[in-house]
């Protein structure tokens, strides 16, 4: 858990609509967590880093994605902005919240928001996920082409690698992505809306 002494500010989603709190501000995990709703872990992962409103203990993101005060970020997308929502239609998210955000038990890291193509769909399924099925015990619609999804960073480089990365939502896509799939790669299949 975050220490009481360290002082951090977040702003964060209240509704399924992407409406927005003014700011949760406090020093101790438990204030946050009552205000903001987050699950705050403190679970290592990749490159000792935590995941969803984290202490940063890996330097090497990029410089333009900010850490703010006491080294703590919540909901920021590669480009350093506000995380935006990815889909409410399908409903998507690891929290099923509409925002490719994580959090502990999120062990495949479900942040990059992916445009699906009939493509990335078939190379998922021969993968193991087939993303194409509805599964309602998991609140999984089934996706089709053209759908946008919450994807496991992991999976969309390795999708990359193999020539069948999909587009991505750059502004809904989470900063923590760029622990797996570099920012060129992630921009050069940026969706142009």
């Amino acid at each position: 858990m975050l220490p009481a002494a360290v002082p951090i500010s977040l702003t964060v989603p209240t509704n399924a609509m992407g409406a927005k709190s003014s700011i949760c501000s406090g020093g101790a995990a438990a204030q946050l967590q009552a205000c903001a709703g987050l699950d705050i872990p403190n679970r290592p992962t990749n490159n000792n880093v935590t995941i969803s409103a984290r202490r940063i203990t890996n330097t090497t993101l990029p410089n333009h994605v900010s850490v703010p005060v006491g080294g703590y970020r919540a909901l920021v997308n590669v480009l350093g902005g506000d995380l935006e929502p990815c889909s409410f239609e399908p409903l998507t998210g690891w929290h099923r919240d509409g925002t490719c955000r994580t959090g502990s038990g999120d062990y495949g890291v479900h942040v990059v928001c992916a445009v699906m193509t009939d493509e990335f769909l078939d190379f998922s399924r021969a993968h193991g996920n087939d993303l194409s099925t509805p599964q309602p015990q998991w609140m999984f619609p089934g996706l089709q082409a053209g759908d946008r999804w919450c994807v496991v960073a992991a999976r969309w480089q390795e999708a990359f690698e193999a020539g069948f990365a999909p587009e991505v939502v750059l502004e809904a896509t989470h900063a923590s992505a760029l622990e797996f799939v570099s920012l060129s790669d992630l921009q050069a299949h940026a969706r142009q809306d």
